[in-house]
């Protein structure tokens, strides 16, 4: 019997079986499984956020030259969206570059290009999302320091760093610097030229305020008292003129050269001449108020005051000690010949120090330096004899620091006169300076000079100055002072 004559006749019961039949079939197939596809999750860095940083990292400025400040010259303070920066007092503002770091897409005006800070600069950073931050800068210069100012056997005037000996600036003028010690005062440097000119230079820059032009060669020192500038030369004449504008105050005539450095004392200034005079002259006015003639010719003798009394040398070897209201000598000491023309003496502690250069009638015989009691002007001591001495000595610590015609720079003990130290930098009459246990002093081979003060050895020298010789450095310290 086939199945279509069984479903005929039995039709329930095949339909049953075919059912039956079907869902066993389907229940021995392989089941397929299919996997479904799941998405990474999302990575946030690898969404590139637009950002709205726009900020001034660092911000730093460089000199006109593209140099860098001295360590420590330079201080920033970035706080919200004000930039103050301090620079020296010898930073030329108005021609400075900064170098600026940011965090931003871009800045405006863009770092490296020179501006003029001589007022506040705005600086745009612009953030990726084009949002904008504007910083705004000031720049203000610190109160001059660590410099060194002195003249050369050259036509030039130089402020040095006192640190290093490097160049701040010069001034060249018609004539050497070598002669007259520079004067400061108030962010002006005052110095005499051979080429008859005394000068008013901006202590910062070097630029010149103004100039007062005598008839001859400037080799004395200034003064200063009061506002008003003192100064002699070879024209016969010592000068009064406002220390602010240059302006004459009144001048003085006496009968020879005026190489001589005045010195100001209670309304009276005090100068020697050629003509073989100290002058006693009223400051305000210019009026002698009296003379006192010496012996021999003072030339570049210079005087000192103390104690009611001035001091003074001569060329034919004698110290005088006048009394500074009569004029009458109180005492004189003799050197026995030997010059004190070129010595400007120092006082300390009761005791007056000068030395002496040559006998001028038998310069086989040369000077001295000596210690003399300032009550009745008798030796106390005495050294290096037959050296020569074509300077005055400078006094700081307790000692005495002085160049030598023998080529060296002396560092002799104030007590006894014992040589501390000696170093042979051909000085050529450089008068040093002492400060901070430094001494400065030029030398005849073109280079000024730093040494230790306790045992004399070079600290640094500057690069090749030309014939820096005579000039005392006047100096600022590391405190402005």
């Amino acid at each position: 019997m086939n199945l279509h004559s069984h479903f005929r006749r039995y039709p329930i019961l095949t339909c049953f079986l075919v059912i039956l039949l079907a869902m066993l079939g389907a229940s021995c197939k392989k089941e397929h499984k299919v996997t479904p596809i799941i998405p990474p999750p999302i990575n946030d860095s690898t969404i590139h956020k637009v950002s709205s940083t726009k900020d001034i990292l660092t911000f730093t400025l460089l000199k006109a030259n593209n140099s860098s400040f001295y360590s420590g010259d330079e201080t920033v303070s970035i706080v919200g969206d004000s930039i103050k920066v301090l620079v020296p007092g010898t930073a030329i503002v108005n021609s400075l570059s900064p170098t600026i770091q940011i965090n931003g897409v871009r800045i405006s005006p863009s770092s490296g290009i020179v501006q003029d800070f001589t007022k506040p600069v705005s600086y745009t950073v612009t953030a990726e999302d084009s949002t904008k931050k504007t910083y705004v800068v000031v720049v203000k210069q610190d109160k001059l320091k660590n410099l060194l100012y002195t003249g050369s056997g050259s036509t030039n005037f130089y402020a040095l760093d006192l640190r290093n000996g490097d160049e701040i600036w010069h001034y060249t003028s018609g004539g050497t610097f070598h002669y007259s010690n520079p004067l400061l005062d108030n962010g002006t440097v005052y110095a005499g030229s051979v080429d008859g000119s005394l000068y008013a230079f901006s202590a910062a820059y070097g630029t010149v305020k103004w100039k007062f032009t005598t008839g001859s060669s400037i080799l004395s020192a200034p003064a200063l008292a009061n506002g008003i500038l003192y100064f002699a030369s070879d024209d016969h004449n010592v000068y009064a003129a406002d220390a602010a504008t240059g302006n004459l105050k009144w001048k003085y005539a006496t009968g020879g050269n005026v190489d001589s450095s005045p010195v100001v004392s209670n309304g009276v200034l005090f100068i020697g001449s050629t003509d073989n005079n100290l002058y006693a002259i009223d400051a305000a006015s210019g009026t002698i108020k009296w003379h006192y003639t010496m012996t021999t010719t003072a030339v570049e003798a210079s005087p000192v005051v103390a104690n009611g009394v001035v001091y003074i040398g001569e060329r034919g070897g004698f110290l005088n000690a006048i009394d500074i209201t009569t004029g009458l000598l109180k005492w004189q000491f003799s050197t026995n010949g030997i010059s004190l023309e070129q010595s400007r003496p120092v006082e300390s502690n009761g005791i007056i120090y000068i030395a002496s250069w040559y006998n001028t009638n038998d310069f086989t015989k040369a000077g001295s330096v000596y210690a003399i009691n300032e009550t009745d002007g008798s030796l106390k001591w005495q050294v290096l004899d037959n050296t020569g001495f074509s300077t005055g000595p400078t006094f700081a610590d307790d000692n005495i620091f002085i160049s030598a015609d023998d080529g060296y720079v002396y560092a002799l003990s104030g007590v006894n006169g014992n040589v501390l130290w000696k170093n042979q930098l051909y000085p050529n009459g450089a008068m040093p300076a002492a400060i901070g246990g430094v001494v400065y002093i030029g030398s005849a081979t073109g280079n000024m000079y730093a040494l230790n003060e306790t045992d004399g050895t070079v600290k640094w020298k500057s690069v090749e100055t030309t014939g820096l010789n005579n000039s005392k450095p006047v100096i600022i310290d590391a405190n402005g002072n």
